[in-house]
């Protein structure tokens, strides 16, 4: 993936999904720091609210679910927006897979 493209891809998904930074870096491999300038020197704006663990561990709590079902599920949920399922995909992921060379 060329530099150009991966940054467009990490400003739409920094715009669009509501994932958080912390996510955004782990899922492209990019310092958590390196994103936070960036948007901050290129004024992106989020045009949605990020989708938190906590939102996950509340909505979870004193359910039989666990917080990654709950985010699971909200990324299967064709009633939910685009942008919210994106952003539970994106705070699942890391949870679902393992690092590579890790």
């Amino acid at each position: 993936m060329n530099d150009s493209y991966l940054w467009t891809t990490i400003e739409r998904a920094y715009r669009n999904s509501g994932a958080s930074v912390r996510s955004l870096a782990n899922l492209y491999h990019v310092p958590e720091a390196t994103i936070r300038l960036r948007a901050e020197r290129e004024g992106w704006q989020r045009d949605v609210k990020p989708f938190r663990i906590a939102e996950a561990q509340a909505a979870a709590n004193g359910s039989d679910i666990t917080p990654l079902d709950y985010m699971l599920a909200v990324m299967r949920d064709e009633g939910q927006p685009m942008a919210r399922r994106a952003a539970a995909a994106v705070a699942a992921a890391p949870y679902c897979h393992t690092k590579k060379g890790g």
